[in-house]
C-alpha cells in the first residue's frame, strides 16, 4: 500500500494534469460529470457507426481501437488506485478526456484517418498491461509500478488535450482542405508526446523486469489458484510483446535486416562428426585453440549487434569503396579504415563485410562463394608477442575452413601432407599463401575471401611491419582485406611495403562518418530521461545538442557519449544553458586519466584499496568473475566482509569504471579506453645497483671531537642503557601528511596479488567466504605463474617478491592436504598443473638461481628438510615437486570414495606419463614386458581367463596396473577391498568391462566389503550385457541397505539403488518388479522426478493408462520442495537436465492430448517460462520454450495455438543466436526447422493469401541468415528448408539461385584428390535436388551414396547400417533397405513400415507432417548390383514416390547433365610439368 507522501505525490501529480488540460482544451476534467466505462463506450457505439456510407468502415475501426483504449485503461486505474484512497479517480478522468474528444465528430466528420492511427498507437504500446486484468485478486502493488502507471495514465490525458486543441482548431480544418493527416506532424506534439509515452512504457517494462511479478503483485488468495490465472495472462500478453526480451530483440531484428553475417556461406557435410573432426585437427595443427575461434565470432556478434542502424550509408559516394567491393576491379585489393579510437572503425569494418557478402549472396553477374573471417589484436593477449602475427593468420585460416567444406578439405589434406612445425615456423607472406591458398586448390575462380585485421594500433612498430609483409605477398583479385587503425599505423604500413604511390587505399572514417554520428546523437539523447520533457530551457538544450555536437564531437563516439553525459547531468544539476553550451562545445571533455584522477578524488583510501582489487581480477583474471566470487576476492584482501553491498558500490561509487553485466552477472570494464589505459600501465622496473641482497641493516658513524673521556664514557654509558632498557622513545617522523591512495591496475602488480591470494587461498585453513574461488585458485595459479615469469625476465620483480614466490610455491607443493580441499574434476581431468605451459611455469621457478639463492642459503628462511627438497628437485626435474600430491591424489584415487575413481586415475596416469617422458622411457613397452613378470598374485587374479586381444586391451590395463603399483610403492596403500572396488570403478569408467568384473569380485571376497562393491559390480554386469547378473547383485545392495535402517544419506543410497534395479528389470520386461521398485523409490523420496517419470514409461507401455492418469494428477496436486509449483511441473523441470532430446516431453503431451490435465500441463509451462529468467539458466528457457511450442502445435486442437507456438521458437531462436554454448546454438535449429514446417504449412495451404505467404517468406530469409550467423554447421541445412518452401510456392529461379554455391561445393568435393569424400559430395547433391524438385536425379545422387567401404558395407552383406535412422521407430536403416526421405524436411527418413504410421497419425512424436511429401530411396546394394561400377540408374517418372523404370548410363554422362542444368562449369585439373620434362 502507499504511504500517504505517496498519495499526496500523485494528487499533485494528477493536479498538474488538469491544469494543463484546461489551458489546453478550455474543459475542466474536475467539473466534468463523472463519466464511467459503460458511458463513454456507450457514447462510442453512438457516435461511431457503419450507417455513414461515406466512412468506408473507418468510424467501425475507430470504434473497436478506442474501445481496446478504454478498457486498458481501466485496468491502469485499477493498478493506480490499488491498495490506496485516491479520491480524484485516475481513470475517470482519462475517460472525461475521451469523453470530451468524442464530441469533436459531432462537428467535424472528416477525422477518421488521425483518430484511428492515435487510438492504434496508444493500444499497441498499452498491450503489455494485459498481464495485469486480475488486479482484483491482489492487494499489494509495488509503488514504483504505481507511480510509473500514474504517469502513463496523466501522459495519456496530455495527448488527449493535444488532439482535442489540434481537430478542435483552424488548422485542422485548413489541413482537410489539402487532404493530409498532420495530426502527427512535429509541431503538433502529439509525436512527441507519443514518444515519451513508448519510454514510459519501456520503463515500466524494466520495472517489471527488476520487480518480478511474484512481487509486484502478492495475493492472499494464491492458494487458491489466482496466481496462475494472472500468469495465464502474462503469458498471452508476452507473446505479443516479447517484454522480457524487447530490447535485444530490437537489435538483433536490426542486425538481421541490414546484414550478413561472416558465416553467410558456410557449407556443411551431411556428416557433422567428421567435420568437426576436420576442425579439430586443422586447430590442433596450426596450435589454435577452438575456443579462440568461439570468442573470435562472438566479438564479431557483439559488435554487430551494437552498431547503429544504417552504419556507413554514405559509403556508397566513396570511390575507393566502390572499387574494392568489385571483385572485377583491377584495385588494390587491401583497404584501410583509419582513425582513432572511438572512431567507430570495427562497427564500420562490419558493416563493410555484410555489403560485401550481400552483394555476392544472390543472382548475380559472375556468382562467388565467398567466406569472411577476422582477427581482433588486443595490448594485453597473453600469447607470446613474437607469435601473434602468425597466430593471427592460423586463426584466420580456421575459421575459413569452419565456413567452407572445400577449403577446409582442402587445407586438411595439405596439412597432413606436411609436418606441422613447418607451418608453425614460416612467417610473413609464406604463412599467407600456405594456408589462405593451398597449393592443392587449383580452382579458385569462384571462391573469394574478405578478411579484416582490426586494432592495428595495438600491435608494436615490428608485429604491423610483419602483417603488413604478409598481406602484401598476398594480393590476389579474389581476397578482400580490411584493415584498421589509425593514420600513423597506414603511414608506416605504406612505407614499409614499398607503396609506390604514397599512401595505401584508405578512408578516413572521422571525416565521413557525421551521418553516423548524427543517428547516434539522437539515439543517445532519447536514452537519457532528463533531456525528455516540456520546459523550453530543455528542449533548446536537445535542439543544441542536436545541431552542434555532431561536428564539435569530430567523428568521435566516445567523445559525443561522454558529452551526452554530461549534458544530462547538467540539466539535472540546474546549470545554466551557457555552463552547458559549454560542454556540447566539448570544451569540458576529459581524457581517460582525468576521469580516473575525479574517481579518485571521490573515494577514500579504503574504497580506492577495494577498487583496484576489483580491477586487477576484472582484467587480469582467466575467467569472468561474478558478484558473489569478487566479494569473496574482497574478503582475502581485509580478512572481513565489506560494509556495503558490492553491488551497490560497484552501481554507485564505481559505476564510471565498472559496471555488472546483466547476462551473466559478472564484472567488466565501462568502456575499452579504461582497459587501455591501465594495460598500457607498467609498473616501474627496480632501479639498477639497488643492494636488496643482504639483510636490512641499520649502521651508525659516531664523531668525537674535544670531548673528555668521561664524557665519552658516559655518553656510551647511557647509550648502553638506553639500549638495554628499551627507553628510547621514536615517534612517527613530521614528514606531512600521508599520500593518498591511488587507482591503478598494472600487470605485474595484479598478477603478483592474484598469485598472492592464491597462494594464502590454497594455504590456509578451508573458509567458507572464500571457498568459492578454491577452484579458480587451484586451476590458473599456474597461468599467473607464468605471467610472472615473463614480468621477471623484463626486470620487474623485486628480489623479495620473487624469493616470497618460491617460498610460498615450494610450501604448497609439500602441503598436499591444504591442496585436497580444493580438488574438483575438472583438475583431475585435465591433468591440472601437468601440461606444458604449467610445467614450465612451475619448473622456471623452482630453477630460477636468483629467485632461490637466497632461500638455499639462509637457514632462517627455509629449514632444512625444505632445502634437501628442493636439492632433489634439482636432481629429479621438476616433477618430483609435485609428487607429493601426486601421493596424495593416489591415496584419494584407491583409499576414497570422495572423488570417481576414473577421474583421480586420469590425473595419476597423465603424471606417471610426463615422469617417463621426462626420464626418456618407453612407458608402453616397458610395462608390457613388466605387467605379467612383475605382478603379484592377486594382480594376476585380476587378469586370468580374460580372452579379449592384447593389442586392444593391454595399454589400458598395463597403465592402471602401472598406476596402482606406483602408488602403493609410493602413497603405501593397501591391497584390502575398497582398493579392489576403486579398482572396478577405474576399469568400469575405462570400459574395460571383464577387468572391472575380476576387481568388483575380488573386492567382494575381501572382508568389511561395502554394498557399493555389489552396486558397481552390477553395473559392470550390465555394460557388459549380464542383465540378470545385475538385477542379482542390485538386490544384495538394496537388501545392504535395507538393513542400516533410514538414515539420510543411505535412503538417498537406497532410493538411487531402488531406480538402477527397476531400470534393471524394464529391460528384462519385469514390468511388475520394476513398477514396484519404482514406487518404493517415490514413498521414500516424494521428489525424485525421474523415478515418476520411468513409472509412468512402465505403466504407458504396459497399457495401464488409468495408472498413469491417476500418477499425473497426483503429481499436479502435491507442492514441489523447491518454487512454486506442483511435482508436475518440477518433473518438466527436471526433464531439462535429462538430455532428452523432447522426447519426455512428448512421452507426456501425446498421453494427456484428449484429457484436460493436458491444459494443467499448458498452464504449468507457461508459468515456468514467466520466471525463467529467475529460476533456472538460459539454456534450461530455451529447451523449456522449445517444449512448450511442441505441445502447441503438435498435441493441441485448437488452431490459435499455432501462433503461441511460432512465438516460442522464434525466442528459442533468438536466446540461441545470442548464446556461447553450442547445444543452444543446436536447439535454436531445431526450433527453426519448426518454423519452416509450419510455413510450409501456410505456403502450401489454398486459405493463405499472397500476403500471408511474403510474410512467411520473408521471415523464412531472415531466419536462415540470423541462424547460420551463429551456427554456420546448419547454413546448408535451412538453406534446404528454405529452397522447399520457394519450389513449394513456385519460386522455382530463386531455389536454384540458393542452393547454387552449395551445389558447386558438391561437385568440388567429387572432383578433388581424395575420393574417400565422393559420399558427402553426392548427399549434398542428392539432397540439393530432391529439395528443389528434381527427384529423379536425386535418386540417382542418392543411390550413390553407397555402399561404401566408409562404413564396412558390402554387397554381400546387406544388413549392415547405414548412417540413416527411421524417425518414427530409432532403428537403423540397412543398405540392404530401402528408405523414405521427406523432401520438405531435412535429413528426415522413415522405414517402409514406419510411414504409414506417420501419415494415419499413429506416433506419438511430432516429427515432419502428414501432409508432406517423400521419395523413396531403393535399396543401395538393390542399386548397386542392377548398375555395376561406375554406372547409374536414371530417367523414367516418379509414381507415388518411387522411379518406374529408366535406363542406365556412366556417372560422368549424368554429372555433365546435372552441370549443364545447374551452369556449372566441369572442372579441368591443372597439370603441371616439372623442368627438364
Amino acid at each position: 500500500m502507499a504511504n500517504e507522501e505517496d498519495e499526496q505525490g500523485f494528487k499533485r501529480m494528477w493536479e498538474d494534469a488538469q491544469h494543463r488540460f484546461e489551458q489546453k482544451t478550455k474543459k475542466s476534467l474536475v467539473q466534468q460529470k463523472n463519466p464511467s466505462l459503460e458511458n463513454v463506450l456507450k457514447k462510442l457505439d453512438e457516435r461511431f457507426n457503419d450507417d455513414n456510407p461515406d466512412s468506408g468502415g473507418k468510424q467501425q475501426r475507430v470504434k473497436q481501437l478506442a474501445s481496446n483504449v478504454l478498457k486498458l485503461i481501466q485496468l491502469l486505474g485499477g493498478i493506480a488506485a490499488q491498495g490506496a484512497s485516491i479520491v480524484f479517480g485516475p481513470a475517470t478522468q482519462c475517460f472525461s478526456a475521451i469523453d470530451f474528444l468524442l464530441d469533436i465528430p459531432a462537428r467535424i466528420s472528416r477525422f477518421h484517418d488521425d483518430l484511428a492511427r492515435l487510438f492504434a498507437e496508444i493500444s499497441t504500446f498499452l498491450q503489455v498491461f494485459k498481464i495485469y486484468q486480475r488486479i482484483e485478486d491482489f492487494t499489494t502493488v509495488n509503488v514504483e509500478l504505481k507511480r510509473s502507471t500514474h504517469k502513463l495514465m496523466i501522459l495519456f490525458v496530455d495527448i488527449c488535450a493535444l488532439s482535442i486543441d489540434y481537430f478542435s482548431g483552424s488548422r485542422f480544418r485548413k489541413i482537410l482542405s489539402d487532404a493530409k493527416l498532420a495530426l502527427f506532424e512535429d509541431d503538433v506534439g502529439v509525436k512527441a508526446k507519443l514518444e515519451e509515452f513508448k519510454i514510459l512504457i519501456g520503463h515500466q517494462g524494466q520495472i517489471s523486469d527488476a520487480v518480478t511479478l511474484e512481487h509486484v503483485l502478492r495475493s492472499e488468495q494464491e492458494q487458491k489458484g489466482s496466481l496462475k490465472k494472472v500468469l495465464d495472462m502474462l503469458k498471452k500478453s508476452s507473446d505479443d510483446t516479447d517484454w522480457k526480451l524487447h530490447e535485444v530483440n530490437e537489435k538483433l531484428e536490426r542486425v538481421d535486416n541490414n546484414t550478413n553475417i561472416l558465416a553467410k556461406y558456410a557449407t556443411a557435410s551431411n556428416n557433422q562428426k567428421e567435420q568437426q573432426d576436420r576442425i579439430e585437427q586443422i586447430c590442433k595443427t596450426l596450435s589454435v585453440e577452438a575456443t579462440a575461434i568461439d570468442e573470435l565470432v562472438k566479438k564479431s556478434l557483439q559488435i554487430q549487434i551494437s552498431s547503429q542502424e544504417y552504419t556507413g550509408s554514405w559509403l556508397e559516394d566513396i570511390d575507393v569503396y566502390k572499387s574494392w567491393t568489385d571483385l572485377e576491379s583491377k584495385c588494390d585489393p587491401t583497404l584501410w579504415l583509419c582513425g582513432d579510437s572511438g572512431t567507430g572503425k570495427s562497427h564500420l569494418a562490419f558493416t563493410i563485410i555484410n555489403g560485401f557478402m550481400k552483394r555476392y549472396s544472390s543472382a548475380n553477374s559472375k556468382s562467388m562463394r565467398v567466406s569472411a573471417a577476422f582477427y581482433r589484436y588486443v595490448r594485453n593477449d597473453k600469447r607470446p608477442r613474437d607469435d601473434i602475427i602468425k597466430y593471427s593468420l592460423r586463426c584466420i585460416a580456421a575459421q575459413l575452413a569452419k565456413q567452407n567444406t572445400v577449403y577446409m578439405k582442402k587445407l586438411s589434406s595439405h596439412l597432413e601432407s606436411i609436418d606441422p612445425s613447418t607451418v608453425r615456423q614460416k612467417i610473413g607472406g609464406d604463412l599467407f599463401r600456405e594456408l589462405i591458398h593451398p597449393p592443392n586448390m587449383n580452382d579458385m575462380s569462384d571462391i573469394a575471401y574478405v578478411l579484416l585485421f582490426d586494432g592495428i594500433d595495438q600491435l608494436s612498430e615490428d608485429e604491423a611491419h610483419q602483417l603488413a609483409g604478409a598481406i602484401h605477398a598476398m594480393k590476389t583479385s579474389t581476397v578482400r582485406i580490411l584493415m584498421t587503425g589509425t593514420a600513423d599505423n597506414l603511414r608506416f604500413c605504406s612505407d614499409s611495403t614499398g607503396q609506390t604511390s604514397g599512401l595505401a587505399p584508405h578512408i578516413n572514417v572521422a571525416e565521413r562518418n557525421l551521418p553516423d554520428i548524427e543517428r547516434f546523437v539522437d539515439c543517445e539523447i532519447k536514452r537519457c530521461n532528463a533531456l525528455h520533457g516540456d520546459r523550453d530551457e530543455v528542449s533548446r538544450i536537445v535542439a543544441k545538442v542536436r545541431e552542434d555536437l555532431p561536428t564539435y564531437s569530430k567523428g568521435n563516439f566516445k567523445d559525443a557519449e561522454q558529452i551526452i553525459g554530461q549534458v544530462s547531468d547538467a540539466v539535472e544539476s540546474e546549470l545554466t544553458e551557457e555552463e552547458i553550451e559549454d560542454i556540447i562545445s566539448g570544451k569540458t571533455l576529459k581524457d581517460v586519466q582525468s576521469l580516473i584522477n575525479e574517481l579518485s578524488d571521490t573515494l577514500n583510501a579504503q574504497e580506492t584499496g577495494q577498487l583496484n582489487e576489483l580491477l586487477i581480477w576484472t582484467l587480469y583474471g582467466y575467467q569472468l568473475f561474478n558478484v558473489e566470487e569478487m566479494e569473496a576476492a574482497l574478503f582475502m584482501r581485509t580478512s572481513r566482509k565489506p560494509f556495503q553491498p558490492l553491488r551497490k558500490k560497484v552501481g554507485e561509487k564505481y559505476r564510471s569504471i565498472l559496471e555488472i553485466d546483466p547476462d551473466n552477472d559478472c564484472l567488466r570494464m565501462k568502456n575499452g579506453d579504461f582497459e587501455d589505459f591501465f594495460w598500457d600501465s607498467i609498473r616501474e622496473p627496480q632501479s639498477a645497483g639497488k643492494d636488496t641482497e643482504e639483510d636490512p641493516k641499520i649502521s651508525m658513524t659516531v664523531k668525537i671531537d674535544h670531548v673528555s673521556r668521561s664524557h665519552v664514557q658516559r655518553f656510551f654509558w647511557d647509550l648502553s642503557e638506553k639500549v638495554v632498557l628499551d627507553k628510547f622513545a621514536f615517534t612517527a617522523p613530521t614528514t606531512g601528511p600521508e599520500p593518498k591512495a591511488k587507482i591503478s591496475a598494472n600487470m605485474t602488480e595484479a598478477h603478483l596479488t592474484i598469485a598472492k591470494r592464491c597462494f594464502d587461498l590454497l594455504l590456509d585453513e578451508p573458509n567458507e567466504e572464500t571457498k568459492i574461488l578454491g577452484g579458480y585458485a587451484l586451476q590458473w595459479l599456474p597461468a599467473h605463474l607464468k605471467d610472472l615469469r615473463r614480468e621477471n625476465n623484463e626486470g620487474f620483480l623485486r628480489p623479495a617478491e620473487k624469493e616470497e614466490i618460491v617460498e610460498s610455491l615450494i610450501s604448497l607443493l609439500q602441503s598436499p592436504d591444504t591442496v585436497e580441499t580444493h580438488l574438483n574434476e575438472k583438475f583431475l581431468r585435465s591433468g591440472g598443473w601437468l601440461n606444458e605451459s604449467e610445467a614450465d611455469a612451475i619448473g622456471g621457478w623452482l630453477e630460477d638461481s636468483e629467485a632461490t639463492s637466497e632461500l638455499r642459503r639462509s637457514t632462517d628462511k627455509l629449514r632444512r628438510k625444505e632445502r634437501s627438497w628442493l636439492k632433489r628437485v634439482d636432481l629429479g626435474g621438476w616433477l618430483l615437486a609435485l609428487n607429493d600430491i601426486a601421493k596424495m591424489i593416489a591415496c584419494q584415487w584407491l583409499c576414497y570414495r570422495t572423488f570417481p575413481a576414473p577421474s583421480l586415475f586420469d590425473w595419476i596416469d597423465i603424471f606417471l606419463t610426463r615422469v617417463a617422458e621426462k626420464q626418456g622411457q618407453d612407458c608402453a613397452a616397458e610395462e608390457s614386458e613388466s605387467s605379467g613378470a612383475n605382478q603379484t598374485k592377486a594382480d594376476q587374479e585380476l587378469t586370468n581367463n580374460i580372452d579379449i586381444p592384447a593389442e586392444d586391451v593391454l595399454p589400458t590395463q598395463a597403465r592402471v596396473l602401472r598406476a596402482a603399483k606406483w602408488a602403493e610403492k609410493e602413497a603405501g596403500t593397501t591391497k584390502d577391498s575398497l582398493y579392489y572396488e576403486r579398482l572396478g570403478y577405474t576399469y568400469l569408467g575405462l570400459q574395460e568391462h571383464d577387468c572391472s568384473i575380476a576387481a568388483f569380485v575380488k573386492a567382494k571376497d575381501l572382508p568389511n566389503s561395502s554394498w557399493t562393491v555389489s552396486n558397481g559390480l552390477a553395473e559392470a554386469y550390465s555394460e557388459a550385457s549380464k542383465k540378470d547378473l545385475a538385477v542379482k547383485e542390485m538386490d544384495l545392495a538394496i537388501a545392504s541397505l535395507r538393513s542400516k535402517g533410514s538414515a539420510v544419506d543411505g535412503t538417498n543410497d537406497l532410493v538411487s539403488n531402488l531406480y538402477m534395479s527397476a531400470m534393471l528389470h524394464k529391460d528384462l520386461k519385469h514390468t511388475a518388479e520394476s513398477i514396484d521398485q519404482l514406487r518404493e523409490a517415490i514413498q521414500l523420496d516424494a521428489y525424485h522426478y525421474e523415478s515418476y517419470y520411468q513409472l509412468l514409461r512402465v505403466l504407458i507401455d504396459s497399457n495401464a493408462e488409468s495408472e498413469a492418469f491417476s500418477l499425473l494428477n497426483e503429481m499436479d496436486a502435491e507442492p514441489a520442495k523447491e518454487l512454486k509449483l506442483t511435482r508436475l511441473g518440477a518433473m518438466l523441470i527436471e526433464f531439462l537436465d535429462s538430455n532428452c532430446d523432447l522426447e519426455r516431453f512428448q512421452t507426456i503431451f501425446h498421453m494427456t492430448r484428449h484429457d484436460n490435465l493436458f491444459n494443467v500441463i499448458l498452464q504449468t509451462l507457461e508459468r515456468i517460462i514467466a520466471f525463467a529468467p529467475i529460476n533456472i539458466s538460459t539454456s534450461k528457457g530455451i529447451v523449456l520454450r522449445h517444449a512448450y511450442g511442441v505441445a502447441l502445435a503438435g498435441y493441441s486442437i485448437q488452431e490459435k495455438h499455432l501462433d503461441s507456438a511460432l512465438s516460442q521458437w522464434r525466442k528459442c531462436c533468438e536466446l540461441g543466436i545470442l548464446s556461447q554454448a553450442w547445444e543452444d546454438w543446436d536447439e535454436a535449429y531445431q526450433a527453426a526447422k519448426r518454423i519452416f514446417v509450419l510455413h510450409l504449412a501456410t505456403a502450401k495451404s489454398a486459405q493463405s493469401s499472397a500476403d500471408d505467404i511474403e510474410v512467411c517468406s520473408t521471415e523464412l530469409n531472415d531466419l536462415v541468415e540470423r541462424i547460420q550467423m551463429r551456427y554456420p554447421w546448419v547454413g546448408f541445412r535451412l538453406r534446404l528448408l528454405l529452397a522447399s518452401f520457394h519450389k513449394s510456392i513456385g519460386r522455382q529461379k530463386e531455389a536454384h539461385e540458393l542452393l547454387l554455391n552449395d551445389m558447386k561445393s558438391g561437385f568440388d568435393l567429387l572432383s578433388d584428390d581424395d575420393p574417400g569424400n565422393d559420399w558427402v559430395g553426392y548427399s549434398m547433391i542428392a539432397d540439393i535436388l530432391m529439395h528443389t524438385g528434381d527427384d529423379l536425379n536425386a535418386l540417382s545422387a542418392w543411390s550413390l551414396r553407397g555402399p561404401s567401404e566408409r562404413y564396412g558395407a558390402s554387397i554381400d552383406f546387406p544388413s549392415t547400417p547405414t548412417p540413416c535412422e527411421c524417425d518414427v521407430c530409432d532403428k537403423p536403416v540397412l543398405w540392404g533397405d530401402g528408405i523414405w526421405f521427406c523432401k520438405m524436411c531435412y535429413w528426415v527418413g522413415f522405414h517402409d513400415g514406419c510411414l504409414p504410421k506417420l501419415r494415419s497419425g499413429q506416433i506419438n512424436r511430432y516429427i515432419c507432417s502428414q501432409d508432406h511429401d517423400w521419395l523413396h530411396v531403393p535399396s543401395w546394394i538393390d542399386e548397386y548390383k542392377a548398375t555395376g561400377d561406375g554406372k547409374v540408374h536414371v530417367g523414367g517418372e516418379i509414381q507415388d514416390g518411387q522411379r518406374v523404370e529408366g535406363h542406365i548410363v556412366p556417372i560422368e554422362e549424368w554429372l555433365d547433365t546435372v552441370r549443364e542444368k545447374w551452369g556449372i562449369e566441369k572442372f579441368t585439373p591443372v597439370i603441371h610439368i616439372e623442368e627438364g620434362y
